[in-house]
């Protein structure tokens, strides 16, 4: 079992619910902190942010840590300035880059994923 990041940004785009997501599957706080960074910038220049933005922290291939990123609980929070501070470490041995993991069902390669 392996230990991994998973970053997951979600945005309603019309009014029948229907959503675009971007999943990133990391094994490296830099990387966690590149698209944090990534996002931040995005919903700066957009004024505002995703209506989900959470980060699951998977320790020996189970879930021990959930974060919700944004500022506030309404639709479109922006992330959280401190949302980069504190990433955990990962414990045990971190996921191979390549290596793919199942989330919610499903599949998902290392790296960014999107759908929608």
């Amino acid at each position: 079992m392996y230990s991994f990041y998973f970053l997951h940004r979600a945005d309603m785009v019309n009014n029948n619910g229907d959503m675009v997501s971007r999943s990133y599957v990391l094994n490296a706080p830099d990387d966690l902190a590149r698209a944090l960074a990534e996002i931040a910038a995005e919903d700066a220049a957009a004024e505002y942010g995703a209506d989900v933005l959470e980060l699951r922290v998977y320790q020996d291939g189970h879930l021990a840590q959930t974060r919700d990123l944004r500022e506030g609980e309404e639709r479109g929070g922006l992330i959280r300035a401190d949302a980069a501070d504190d990433i955990p470490a990962l414990e045990g041995t971190p996921l191979p880059a390549g290596h793919p993991v199942r989330v919610e069902g499903r599949l998902l390669q290392y790296g960014c994923t999107s759908s929608g």
